[in-house]
């Protein structure tokens, strides 16, 4: 006989579980400390270097196109589906989908009108949270410790969320310090300004100087500080004294001020050139690094947004179609260039007779099946015949052969042939013997 066994490792049943009234609290460590709730990484937005950063990730993925990959999808159901993505604004969706990656989650509202998906808003992370068994509450006025929301009318996007944290993991958690150190080095900074950034004003009276003239003397400089002007007796002095060390001084809350920037960028984006390679040392090895850090964080922010819109895909067709077996799936790729390098060299194999297959268009150019056909045309059959029009001069080809045959290998023969070639006249000539390079390289490459 089988027996059934329940769960027994849970959260609700784990020691370091601590429900709260009616849902379960942000594990976050900071919103933990603080006793707070997650609208103090909203503020966090206000910092100018923090917005700087999210506004380049989420421009990273804006500038990625997207599609939609037919899975054995009928054609009517495709077209659908992108008429109905355009309609609901997919750059805006992703754009309010991005603040998963800076909070953990984001939640979304979806209204229906009849068998459509009428609008998709984003949602306030502050507005919401999860019971023990990782339902989404919604804290209303009426019951400020969270009711279950219809599970069909809201979609979540979540960045690092799992069955013990829903809430997921917010990159501004690592930002939050950063921000606050910021102020309070700023704050300090405009005091040493106010009492460093100007010359100390010393004034110099005689010894016999009675109380009531220093303190009038003091006026008196006061307002030349204040208006410029003064008017002072004879017998006084007054000197304007530099503070010997202030810029060294003013440079360590600008060194300060700097680390937390650069700490924010690689919360944020994972790394940084300008605020760490000051001195210009290794900036192309730095560029490299930089350049995986951000595909890769693009790959992951990529997954997300994809998983999201797959939701979505699934609810459009369901609505219009009903179930259905499979599903197509929303993908988002760079934006295609063509390799000019690579180019070059397929127009050169395929001007001597090499085919090339349809997959080999798709893995190397980004196509897909409907962007291209692939004709198989007879002038290609055949390597090109050297003796054409450009050609006529039967005695140039008698002095080229004798030299040719004079040379030792290959890599000379080459040389001599080059020197045969004159550009403005022979352009034709320059292209075929190109293509003569080329194949004979490839045959002594594979003759090895």
């Amino acid at each position: 006989m089988k027996k059934k066994f329940s769960e027994i490792a849970t959260r609700a049943n784990s020691l370091d579980f601590f429900e709260n009234l009616f849902y379960y609290p942000n594990p976050d460590k900071i919103l933990k400390d603080k006793g707070d709730d997650i609208s103090i990484y909203e503020e966090l937005l206000s910092d100018d270097h923090v917005r700087a950063v999210t506004r380049t990730r989420i421009a990273n993925i804006l500038n990625l196109e997207w599609k939609i990959t037919e899975n054995d999808t009928s054609k009517t159901i495709i077209d659908y589906v992108i008429a109905e993505l355009n309609r609901l604004d997919v750059y805006q969706i992703i754009t309010s989908a991005m603040q998963a990656v800076f909070f953990g989650f984001k939640v979304f509202e979806l209204n229906f009108d009849n068998t459509k998906i009428e609008s998709i808003k984003g949602k306030p992370c502050r507005w919401f949270a999860f019971d023990k068994d990782n339902q989404l509450l919604f804290k209303s006025k009426t019951n400020p410790s969270g009711e279950i929301v219809p599970q069909a009318k809201f979609l979540l996007a979540t960045q690092d969320a799992d069955e013990i944290n829903p809430y997921g993991f917010p990159d501004l958690s690592c930002c939050y310090w950063y921000v606050i150190f910021k102020k309070g080095n700023i704050k300090f900074w405009i005091k040493f300004l106010e009492k460093y950034g100007m010359p100390w004003t010393i004034a110099k009276a005689p010894p016999q100087t009675s109380e009531p003239d220093k303190d009038d003397l003091l006026e008196k400089i006061n307002d030349l500080l204040e208006d410029g002007t003064a008017v002072i007796d004879d017998t006084s002095d007054i000197e304007f004294i530099e503070s010997g060390g202030k810029q060294q001084s003013g440079t360590l809350y600008n060194d300060f001020l700097n680390f937390c920037n650069a700490s924010i960028s690689k919360a944020i984006l994972g790394s940084t050139l300008t605020t760490e390679n000051t001195e210009g040392v290794g900036s192309q090895a730095l560029g490299s690094v930089h350049e995986r850090t951000t595909k890769a964080i693009i790959s992951s922010d990529k997954h997300m947004i994809c998983t999201f819109f797959n939701k979505i895909i699934k609810l459009i067709i369901d609505l219009r179609f009903g179930v259905q077996q499979k599903y197509p799936f929303f993908e988002m790729n760079s934006p295609q260039e063509i390799n000019e390098t690579i180019a070059d060299r397929d127009i050169k194999l395929k001007s001597i007779g090499v085919k090339f297959k349809r997959d080999y268009f798709k893995k190397t150019y980004g196509f897909s099946d409907d962007d291209f056909d692939i004709v198989d045309s007879s002038e290609y059959s055949e390597p090109p015949h050297i003796a054409d029009s450009a050609v006529k001069d039967s005695a140039y080809w008698d002095n080229l052969i004798n030299e040719i045959e004079k040379c030792e290998d290959y890599t000379e023969a080459k040389e001599k042939m080059k020197s045969y070639i004159k550009e403005e006249t022979q352009p034709e000539l320059q292209e075929n013997l190109g293509k003569i390079f080329l194949l004979g390289e490839m045959t002594g490459e594979a003759s090895v």
